[in-house]
């Protein structure tokens, strides 16, 4: 599957984790697609420093909003994606390292 394709279903699933409280079983399988997703980013990225190598890339720009919602998915989803990605959550941070990647006021 293309990456351009899975950033949107991402959107899609992370709603419905969010959301689905009320729909027990919607948002485990959301949770499920949510997991499966952050697996083939893992092996994606395999050992490289960011999804474009050396420098920061589309898919590196494409996936880096959807982690915003993870310390939410943690707090109160009770989704430990740290734990459990751990190479996706140190690309993130690398990700906030780099110059475009930082809040500027």
């Amino acid at each position: 599957m293309s990456w351009l394709v899975m950033v949107p279903v991402t959107s899609g699933t992370r709603k419905r984790v969010w959301a689905g409280g009320r729909k027990g079983e919607d948002q485990e399988a959301a949770k499920k697609e949510l997991i499966e997703f952050l697996k083939t980013m893992e092996g994606e990225l395999g050992d490289k420093h960011l999804f474009g190598g050396e420098t920061i890339g589309f898919v590196d720009v494409a996936l880096v909003p959807i982690t915003s919602w993870f310390y939410t998915f943690e707090t109160f989803r009770n989704f430990g994606i740290e734990a459990e990605f751990p190479k996706f959550i140190a690309w993130y941070k690398r990700c906030l390292e780099k110059e475009c990647g930082q809040v500027t006021a």
